[in-house]
């Protein structure tokens, strides 16, 4: 049977890849240019732009283009890269699939590996009854952030001992995590003091300020440490 990676892949990409991954924003598809050996064509498309909802891992939905001879086996070895990150997986059409057509897989970046620019290498074994033959796609680049942060109910209250703050952070659908950082500024002072940094825990914080501040000291709080979140900060007065 004849085989021919020759045909528009845009619309079909489009289409899969939006359906599949609800967690891309602003996206273009990205698509390489088909590789080949003389028994194989194989593509890479992918929404470029994705966004964390959660503390969950992203599966990101890849588009493979393929066509091959009818004894040839495609294993397809992928990297997804970072600074610190390493993401490896594979997919795999087997002698009984189609020879030619489209296979819906996915990567994955999880929080501990942080927002930014990521890239996707795709190595393809075409494997024939009598010989392999290995081919390199050209890498994709693609962007993961953060999910977008909100702290709300920001209290600080005079209490015994000092001022305590609390309040709750969310980011996306779900509970924020890492640590809030508390400052202070006292009245008719320009700088910013750190007096602690404390965990969030099921989406909240309580810290307790153990100094004695005047009346209408400013304190702030900031979301820090959480690798998928991205970073807010509340400005409020003691309550007396």
């Amino acid at each position: 049977m004849k085989w021919s990676w020759r045909g528009a892949i845009a619309g079909a990409c489009a289409l899969a890849l939006t359906a599949a991954g609800s967690s891309a924003i602003r996206a273009e598809i990205a698509a390489t240019p088909p590789g080949s050996v003389s028994t194989a064509t194989v593509s890479i498309a992918m929404d470029n732009d994705w966004q964390f909802v959660d503390s969950e891992c992203l599966f990101i939905p890849i588009l493979a283009t393929f066509g091959r001879e009818d004894e040839t086996s495609l294993l397809g070895e992928t990297l997804v890269s970072a600074t610190d990150t390493a993401n490896e997986g594979t997919f795999l059409i087997l002698p009984g699939d189609p020879v030619a057509g489209e296979l819906l897989d996915e990567v994955f970046v999880c929080p501990a590996d942080g927002t930014g620019e990521y890239r996707l290498d795709t190595t393809i074994r075409a494997i024939s009854p009598d010989s392999e033959q290995t081919f390199a796609l050209d890498p994709i680049t693609f962007w993961v952030r953060p999910a977008v942060s909100q702290m709300t109910s920001v209290t600080a209250r005079a209490t015994k001992g000092g001022v305590r703050l609390s309040g709750r952070v969310r980011a996306g659908e779900a509970d924020a995590t890492g640590f809030v950082r508390i400052r202070y500024r006292t009245p008719g002072s320009k700088r910013w003091r750190t007096d602690s940094v404390v965990p969030v825990e099921e989406g909240a914080f309580n810290a307790l300020v153990e100094r004695s501040l005047p009346p209408r000291t400013r304190f702030q709080a900031t979301l820090t440490g959480c690798s998928w979140c991205s970073r807010v900060s509340v400005v409020v007065r003691d309550v007396q």
